[in-house]
């Protein structure tokens, strides 16, 4: 048998909406043009880097998968198989929570990445880092105020896709408030029958 780890990238675009991006890319619902992967052996060597220069980290959703393959398959194989979808892997949704703030849709993925869209799909005004400044400072005010922290959470780049119907958001400083306190804060609820 043989692990890997697998990063990736897909041209960003209001796809995700309708069709989770790593379900698409291993059922291969996805032109290759839009693709674009990084293969770390076991050892933590890179076996195959990014190669397509179209896509970059900001116009792109991007995400992290292990996969094993049945049987030792060589480094020069991996990527084939991969696309073919002949593997096995842990599946992990790239959305981890969605929030509805006005007439937007914020979208969380992993280390401090979020899409968001406009509810009616409609595309972005051409001031968009505007309204995504105005989000953000909405969602952060409303995440302190609901889970009584305190955020020091800022934008440290703001994209749009091509369509012009995502944007991307890179912050820092966002802590989910369940890593941070482990599940204390959870509320119990006992309902009278």
């Amino acid at each position: 048998m043989r692990n890997i780890e697998v990063n990736y990238r897909i041209r960003l675009g209001i796809g995700f909406i309708f069709n989770e991006p790593l379900a698409a890319l291993l059922e291969g619902k996805l032109d290759k043009k839009d693709v674009d992967i990084q293969i770390i052996g076991e050892d933590g060597n890179v076996i195959s880097d990014f190669s397509n220069a179209i896509l970059d980290v900001a116009n792109s959703f991007e995400g992290h998968v292990s996969v094993s393959f049945k049987g030792n398959v060589k480094d020069k194989n991996l990527q084939h198989y991969f696309f073919k979808g002949n593997v096995l892997s842990e599946y992990k949704s790239m959305i981890l929570n969605t929030f509805k703030i006005a007439n937007y849709a914020l979208y969380e993925a992993d280390d401090n990445i979020f899409y968001f869209t406009r509810c009616d799909l409609k595309e972005f005004s051409e001031a968009f880092f505007l309204e995504a400044e105005n989000v953000w400072k909405i969602f952060v005010d409303y995440y302190s105020l609901i889970y009584g922290v305190s955020l020091n959470a800022s934008i440290e780049s703001v994209s749009l896709s091509e369509d012009g119907r995502v944007c991307k958001l890179k912050t820092r400083g966002f802590c989910v408030v369940e890593k941070q306190f482990n599940g204390e804060m959870k509320l119990n609820r006992i309902l009278s029958s």
